[in-house]
């Protein structure tokens, strides 16, 4: 039986529209741990994006999504680009911005703790250690990886939210916690930024196959994920 429920939120996999659509329509039902409408994170160098929380405990039932590692190290690029020349605001339809491929090419591989970026939130505590000092060095900790990912009871992929049914989500998760039947909250705004497919659409096989040497740990684990399926 689970009393706790933790939300893995890795960034850019749509974690924000999944935790106030499937997520937060439970909180009175049970335990979220580091709930975000709970805990101010302002101060916090990741916000909500916490990865393996020392709170995780036996009784705690974790969910977490993964996204294609290069999808999501494009998407990721985008948002931070989009920031700075002020494209993204809170609560408002994104703007167009265009991005030269041979920048993010530069960015990623430079940018070494974005190497493998997923797995590191699978790996470490970010609202404790809050720090970038983190290691990069993953693949000696392959197995500790792999247990992580094992450990958790709900791993969604992203390109296939799209394709399960909402109430199928809210089964799932209330009959693993054995909480009562709850609906999706519908009132939830997902903005995509079309400059990072366009970003993505543009890259080669061979840039592909380039960058992923910086990502082959989060090629892993999303590769070997259990995702879930209904009726799987």
């Amino acid at each position: 039986m689970f009393n706790s429920l933790y939300f893995l939120h890795i960034p850019k996999t749509g974690g924000r529209y999944f935790f106030n659509k499937f997520i937060d329509p439970i909180s009175e039902q049970i335990n979220i741990l580091h709930d975000p409408k709970k805990i101010d994170y302002s101060n916090l160098r990741y916000g909500q994006h916490l990865g393996w929380s020392k709170d995780i405990s036996d009784d705690t039932y974790v969910v977490t999504i993964l996204r294609d590692p290069i999808k999501r190290a494009v998407s990721f690029y985008t948002y931070i680009l989009g920031n700075i020349v002020g494209a993204i605001k809170e609560g408002e339809e994104v703007k167009n911005i265009f991005l030269y491929k041979k920048y993010f090419i530069d960015f990623l591989e430079s940018s070494y703790f974005y190497h493998d970026h997923s797995s590191k939130h699978l790996m470490y505590d970010f609202y404790y250690e809050n720090n970038m000092f983190i290691d990069n060095n993953l693949k000696y900790k392959m197995q500790n990886l792999d247990d992580k990912v094992k450990r958790c009871n709900l791993i969604l992929k992203l390109e296939d939210l799209k394709k399960i049914n909402d109430i199928d989500i809210c089964n799932k998760i209330s009959n693993d916690l054995k909480l009562n039947f709850y609906a999706p909250f519908t009132n939830n705004k997902n903005y995509k930024i079309k400059s990072s497919d366009n970003l993505y659409n543009s890259l080669t096989e061979n840039d592909k196959k380039y960058l992923y040497k910086f990502l082959e740990i989060d090629y892993h684990v999303y590769n070997s994920a259990n995702f879930w399926q209904p009726g799987k």
